[in-house]
């Protein structure tokens, strides 16, 4: 298996600031992933799994999500549409799952089982506003099936985790993923609104380095912008400025 290059230009400005992107919470605890295994199977078996909302420039078609806390509940209801977040009927397979969400002491956005297909890409992207340092949500993953040919890239961190821990990552930053696996990857997500209960799961180093991460991300945003429209302009023409109005060219 050919392993990611580590030589984008946000890859190398995100190394050179010294900046940490990822960090596991409850470093003591592993939850159990055969009973967590049996609740994502039955999930699957009853709910299909729906095409991620997002645009095909961010991937090649095997990325797909069934929603557990969703805007009015919708199991099939992907994007982040705002209050009201609601339980789905999905969840009710789920005790354990639910469970575990329901530790968190702080109010859920979106949560959902997110699946990556065997043979499937996540293209270089970044989700704006996930980010403990906007003092607003933050991102937290529980890896529940997995394997060790899965690569994933959040700028310059190789992330590597494994099934039952709860990780957090900055996806502000640009990032990738690559299943070269045989079976699909399903990655339990949570957006929690951030707190006292939330910020307490972190060192204090990782948070004490958030101008340092501030400092670097968005010309990290920039960089991969830059690429994909050179890359794609088609598809990433979304991002280009606006042409000016001849009017306004002639002002």
């Amino acid at each position: 298996m050919e392993s990611f290059s580590h030589m984008y230009p946000w890859q190398i400005l995100s190394r050179m600031s010294g900046v940490n992107l990822t960090h596991r919470l409850h470093k003591d605890r592993t939850f159990d992933v055969a009973k967590l295994q049996a609740e994502v199977t039955q999930v699957i078996a009853n709910f299909n799994p729906a095409g991620h909302s997002s645009s095909d420039a961010y991937h090649d078609g095997g990325w797909s999500t069934i929603g557990l806390v969703t805007h009015k509940g919708d199991p099939f209801e992907d994007r982040p549409l705002g209050s009201p977040y609601e339980k789905t009927p999905a969840i009710e397979l789920a005790p354990y799952m639910e469970s575990i969400i329901d530790s968190f002491e702080t109010d859920k956005k979106r949560v959902r089982l997110m699946e990556l297909q065997p043979q499937k890409s996540i293209f270089w992207h970044y989700d704006k506003g996930e980010t403990i340092d906007s003092g607003k949500t933050a991102r937290i993953h529980i890896p529940i099936f997995t394997n060790e040919k899965v690569q994933v890239q959040l700028s310059h961190e190789d992330v590597v985790w494994k099934a039952g821990e709860v990780w957090y990552g900055d996806f502000a930053f640009p990032h990738r993923l690559y299943n070269a696996g045989t079976a699909s990857r399903v990655h339990l997500v949570i957006d929690v609104a951030i707190n006292d209960f939330v910020l307490s799961l972190f060192s204090p180093d990782f948070l004490a380095a958030k101008d340092r991460r501030i400092r670097v991300r968005r010309p990290c945003q920039r960089l991969a912008v830059a690429y994909q429209i050179a890359r794609n302009p088609s598809q990433w023409s979304k991002f280009l400025p606006a042409a000016p109005t001849p009017s306004a060219a002639r002002q």
